[in-house]
């Protein structure tokens, strides 16, 4: 029934009358004794929160392959208003955090003999496998300065209504925003899209520059911006381009679409898996091996939101 062939003492002819019948009988092989045997659960653990929606195509990808290699993958996602993070409350094998904002969940995994993988995380526990937000920012902010635009403005949600993870992602991008600015010589604004009040003021900073390119630190800034944006009569494309980071359907449906920063995260969920496999499947006498760390860049996708402005 496990497929076993060396040393298999049972006719062919014998093995198959008893496959027949568990398929007729639709016979299901039962885990817990399965774990009991191999001192293994074969479970696998996917952890984050409900509102970390920029990487849900990683996730997907990754249990593609999990469950491709034969192990049963349980979700853990919290709702970042009651908690932050959390380890499951059942025994797994291994674990795929999804931007982790600290080491204690993992450590306590890491404790009871699991193997950890992060995305985005980096809490110095496990292999990690991260975008790479600085080079995100630099290919935003040179798109639009070479697009005409002399101001670059840095739009957010606002990080007292961002979840933990999505605080430290935000910070990262912020700060590389802040560093090209410094390179550039140019005055930084960052404005916050929490209200339509908030929209209200930034869009007003923003006319104030005249022509200006705006860095949307995700989706749902960039639209907000240009609801806003045709409410106040302000003209996008035009007086306002958009250069949004994170793509996704809403940025390529959105009037006018929305040019993006893409992230490989079908690549990055299929290379944390495939580092987390690699540890589960390694022999249980090896030594252990130092954490790996795995990094990846986005592309730029030229929409209708940052036309090349004319010069006077």
């Amino acid at each position: 029934m496990n497929g076993y062939t060396r040393n298999f003492r049972v006719r062919p002819e014998v093995r198959q009358r008893v496959i027949d019948a568990a398929i007729e009988l639709n016979y299901k092989p039962n885990p817990m004794v399965r774990t009991i045997a191999a001192k293994r659960t074969n479970l696998v653990a996917i952890l984050g929160s409900t509102r970390d929606e920029e990487v849900y195509a990683a996730v997907r990808a990754a249990v593609r392959v999990l469950t491709g290699a034969s192990k049963h993958v349980c979700t853990s996602f919290l709702d970042a208003e009651t908690s932050v993070f959390g380890a499951p409350s059942w025994r797994v094998d291994g674990a795929i955090a999804v931007r982790p904002t600290d080491a204690q969940a993992l450590s306590t995994l890491v404790a009871q003999g699991a193997s950890c993988v992060s995305i985005d995380g980096s809490v110095g526990v496990g292999d990690t496998v991260c975008t790479d937000e600085r080079t995100g920012v630099r290919l935003a902010f040179e798109h639009l300065r070479e697009r005409g635009h002399e101001s670059i403005v840095y739009a957010r949600a606002g990080a007292d209504h961002a979840p933990g993870a999505t605080r430290i992602v935000g910070a990262d991008r912020r700060g590389a925003y802040e560093s090209l600015c410094d390179e550039h010589a140019i005055a930084p604004l960052i404005c916050e899209t929490v209200s339509e009040g908030d929209t209200a003021r930034a869009l007003g900073e923003v006319s104030a520059r005249g022509a200006a390119g705006v860095i949307a630190s995700d989706t749902p800034t960039a639209m907000r911006l240009l609801q806003g944006a045709n409410g106040l009569g302000v003209p996008t494309p035009g007086q306002l381009s958009i250069v949004c980071l994170g793509d996704t359907e809403m940025a390529r449906l959105a009037t006018p679409s929305l040019t993006c920063v893409r992230q490989p995260l079908e690549q990055i969920g299929r290379t944390a898996a495939g580092l987390l496999l690699e540890r589960l499947n390694a022999p249980a006498d090896s030594p252990p091996s130092e954490a790996r760390h795995e990094t990846f860049a986005g592309e730029l996708i030229e929409r209708q939101s940052t036309p090349t402005m004319q010069r006077s």
